[in-house]
C-alpha cells in the first residue's frame, strides 16, 4: 500500500488567478500546488496535509467556520500564511478565529517561495513510512 504523500502548497482564494505569478513560481520549482476555492475544497484539500497553507487575504478566501478550524488544526503540519495587499482588515469577521504564522504582501512573493522550497525539500526527502 502506498503512503499518501504530502501536498506542497496549498492556496485558499476565491480568485487564484491574482496570484499567477506566485503559483508558476512555485511550480517552476516542482514544488505541487493546490488550490481550494471554497470552505468545503479546503477541507478536503487539508487532507493532505500541505507543509504552506496561504490565505487570500486580498480576493478572500472563502473560508466557513469548518474550514477555519481545519485550517487552524493544520499548522501542526505546516505553517499557514496570510497574503495581503496591506487591508489585513478586509476580511476580519470572516476569519476571526483564523491562525496564521506570519503575513506576506501578495506582490512580494519571493520569501514564500524559498520558504516553500525548503520546506518541501525537507519533507520531499523524508523516508516514507
Amino acid at each position: 500500500m502506498m503512503n499518501e504523500s504530502r501536498a506542497g502548497v496549498l492556496l485558499l482564494s476565491v480568485l487564484p488567478e491574482g496570484h499567477t505569478p506566485l503559483l508558476e513560481a512555485l511550480r517552476q520549482r516542482a514544488i505541487p500546488v493546490e488550490v481550494a476555492r471554497s470552505g468545503r475544497h479546503a477541507v478536503r484539500k487539508l487532507r493532505s496535509h500541505p507543509v504552506l497553507v496561504l490565505v487570500d487575504l486580498v480576493h478572500g478566501p472563502a473560508l466557513d467556520s469548518a474550514s477555519v478550524q481545519r485550517v487552524n488544526a493544520s499548522r501542526k503540519a505546516g505553517t499557514v500564511l496570510g497574503l495581503h495587499d496591506g487591508d489585513l482588515g478586509r476580511f476580519a469577521d470572516e476569519l476571526d478565529a483564523l491562525v496564521v504564522d506570519g503575513f506576506c504582501r501578495a506582490g512580494e512573493w519571493a520569501p514564500i517561495v524559498e520558504l516553500a522550497s525548503e520546506s518541501f525539500n525537507v519533507v520531499a526527502a523524508a523516508p516514507l513510512n
